[in-house]
């Protein structure tokens, strides 16, 4: 299997603040691998797998959530992990937060820790 490059791991990570609160919350779950983590924030209740992990995104769009990057995003293929910061906009509320990512062979994220506090 091919090693996974910087602009694989840039690239799901653009894609992913793209669909963030977007109303096809399957196409950024493709992103995912099936037994994903996300924690979000930090020091909150971790969800697991797909199930989990889809519950939490479809709460975004229907509070307007839109995101977009703030800066490049720093990829290290060797460690399979990225990590960028973004903004998040709901409805004016304005969140400024550090995603980092892990990966897996196929450059699926196996799990995303959000750093950011009100």
């Amino acid at each position: 299997m091919p090693e996974l490059t910087s602009a694989q791991l840039e690239h799901a990570c653009e894609t992913y603040v793209s669909l963030l609160g977007d109303e096809n919350v399957d196409a950024l779950l493709e992103l995912f691998a099936e037994d994903c983590t996300v924690e979000d924030p930090v020091g909150a209740e971790v969800r697991a797998g797909q199930d989990d992990v889809r519950a939490f995104y479809a709460t975004l769009p229907g509070v307007g959530v839109s995101a977009k990057l703030t800066g490049p995003v720093h990829a290290v293929p060797d460690a399979k992990a990225a990590a960028f910061q973004f903004e998040l906009d709901s409805g004016g509320f304005v969140v400024q937060a550090i995603d980092v990512m892990t990966f897996d062979d196929d450059g699926k994220i196996t799990s995303m820790t959000a750093y950011w506090k009100m």
